[in-house]
């Protein structure tokens, strides 16, 4: 037996790697679209095919109709039918990386990352995010704006018309939603503060606690000096507080008290 960490080891598990990567993919490629393929649907396909447990890459369709229903390159990816993997994005994307290194090494930066995707990667065989990403890339734009710029996420709306959908009857104080809404508040409030502190108490739920917690990060990100004047104003640089001898502290002092401890950490 090889001793572990020789230079052949490495070797075999790297190509370990990109064997698995790329069967797997050839495996699930036929039935890849979650809305019709479902867990029950996969393992009902197998049933009529006589091919549970699953040891081998997905038999031909048993059923005609199955046919029109699995992805179009199913017939180059079923067993007994496959001559070379499928191209597929989630395998260009791997060498894409591998020449990324070979060509900057270790210490590439997202704008090489780009450029790479420019002259390596065609357009049409990019999706969703990717592509959008893509098309930013192609107009001028600069990481880290190329991938949210015009980008194809859902409006906050169905955002959180879908964070309820899916966190029914865990309880408007539950960790899982609210701390759901909360990233929808600071993910659409695109670095705003009004915006960000708005949305997320608009959100619903645990409001005051989402509220002070989407202020604290975006307060944070954006400045003092950038928070507007009426978030501002109105505290009067004072606080209540139910801790004993602090109960009307200026917010500034706080703020110093803190700096302090910041400089004082080793």
């Amino acid at each position: 037996m090889t001793p572990v960490g020789t230079e052949p080891e490495l070797g075999d598990r790297i190509l370990g790697g990109w064997l698995g990567r790329i069967s797997g993919n050839m495996l699930g490629k036929p039935v890849e679209q979650g809305d019709l393929w479902t867990r029950d649907r996969i393992d009902r396909y197998l049933r009529q095919a006589a091919a549970l447990p699953l040891t081998d890459y997905l038999p031909e369709p048993a059923d005609e109709s199955d046919g029109f229903e699995l992805r179009p390159e199913w017939r180059q990816c079923v067993r007994g039918r496959i001559h070379g993997s499928c191209r597929d994005d989630d395998v260009d994307y791997a060498i894409l990386g591998l020449d990324l290194l070979e060509t900057h090494g270790f210490d590439f930066s997202t704008e090489q990352v780009g450029e790479l995707w420019l002259l390596r990667l065609p357009y049409l065989q990019t999706f969703t995010a990717e592509r959008a990403t893509y098309r930013n890339l192609a107009n001028g734009l600069k990481p880290p704006l190329t991938a949210t710029y015009d980008n194809t996420r859902m409006t906050w709306e169905d955002t959180l018309t879908t964070v309820a959908e899916e966190t029914a009857g865990l309880g408007w104080i539950h960790t899982i939603p609210n701390a759901a809404v909360l990233t929808a508040g600071l993910l659409y409030g695109d670095g705003d503060f009004t915006r960000t502190i708005t949305l997320t108490v608009r959100g619903g739920l645990d409001t005051d606690s989402n509220g002070a917690t989407a202020g604290s990060v975006a307060g944070v990100l954006t400045g003092a000096d950038a928070i507007p004047v009426q978030w501002k104003e109105p505290l009067e640089d004072t606080v209540r507080s139910a801790v004993f001898g602090f109960d009307g502290v200026r917010i500034s002092e706080l703020a110093e008290r803190t700096v302090q401890l910041a400089q004082a950490e080793p």
